[in-house]
């Protein structure tokens, strides 16, 4: 068991140095921050295409990260009282972009319930067997028909599916032509009511640094930095961390979140030398009251090198 820290006189003091550096004042957004939200069918004896574009997006996307939601489901159902439908909102309402291959019964499932979505709809990017193409089906006259009139990504994708990756950069070139911003985006949140009215992608990507900064912590003492960045709000975190895990840039080892090097990039524009005085500072303070938090970054450091 790691020592906690959350009430400590310290840690408070550099929860406020952190509440200064990324709540006190506007800040700029980068640009290569999307989240990408993945459906497909999951992979049995053979990768599934949602599987193979994963992989490739990995090695090829620089402009964010792409996901499975069912990643996600064993923390989010820890914190919320919601079925896995609910959830699958709730992650597509932090996502620049919904991309459903249409490849099981499931997906199709998924393509109808986001389709439904005004909000939602319009972030879908579908991708569909080729020989459903213009077929008088439901899915073809009802949530394909729509997701290709509203849709910021539209129209459909049509692809063999033992050769859609023949079409991952179709896939990547749309997402990046529609959601990329060529200018990085200003964000305050210095307002008292900062935290919930800003639009969940924009939690979820200060939330991560935050944790890239205090790395490693309890969520206890993530949630006592929170606090003092919105010291007037109810400041509630389950699906922000959540996708931090189904995301892999961020694992739950014990008692403690750990980053990972996913998690090193970052998202808002502080001032670098003030971010590196104060991440000097947290490391003394671990240092002195719980070394054994310094070997999980040793390892991280091990598995890069």
């Amino acid at each position: 068991m790691s020592q906690e820290l959350a009430t400590s006189p310290p840690f408070s003091s550099l929860a406020v140095l952190g509440a200064k550096l990324y709540s006190s004042k506007r800040i700029l957004l980068e640009t290569d921050t999307l989240v990408i939200f993945t459906c497909g069918a999951a992979t049995g004896v053979t990768q599934s295409a949602r599987e193979q574009l994963l992989d490739y997006a990995d090695r090829y996307f620089l402009h964010g990260t792409f996901f499975r939601a069912e990643d996600a489901f064993h923390v989010l159902l820890k914190s919320e009282t919601n079925d896995y439908l609910t959830i699958e909102h709730q992650l597509a309402d932090y996502a620049d972009c919904v991309v459903i291959i249409n490849e099981s019964a499931g997906t199709l499932a998924e393509l109808g319930a986001f389709a439904s979505n005004d909000g939602i709809v319009k972030k879908l990017l579908v991708v569909n067997p080729r020989e459903h193409k213009g077929r008088p089906s439901f899915i073809n006259l009802g949530p394909i028909a729509k997701t290709d009139r509203q849709s910021l990504f539209k129209t459909t994708i049509y692809v063999d599916l033992p050769l859609a990756s023949l079409s991952f950069d179709e896939i990547l070139i749309r997402i990046e032509a529609n959601a990329v911003k060529r200018r990085r985006q200003g964000v305050d949140f210095s307002d008292p009511q900062a935290w919930g009215k800003a639009p969940g992608k924009l939690r979820l990507l200060l939330l991560q640094d935050v944790l890239n900064l205090f790395c490693p912590l309890s969520e206890s003492e993530l949630l006592r930095v929170m606090k003092t960045c919105f010291p007037h709000e109810y400041v509630k975190l389950g699906v922000e961390l959540g996708l931090l895990v189904a995301t892999h840039k961020a694992l739950e080892v014990g008692d403690l979140i750990v980053t990972t090097r996913a998690c090193s990039r970052h998202n808002y524009a502080v001032d670098f030398h003030e971010w590196l005085r104060l991440r000097k500072k947290i490391l003394d303070l671990y240092r002195s009251c719980d070394p054994s938090r310094l070997d999980h970054l040793h390892r991280r450091s091990a598995e890069v090198s």
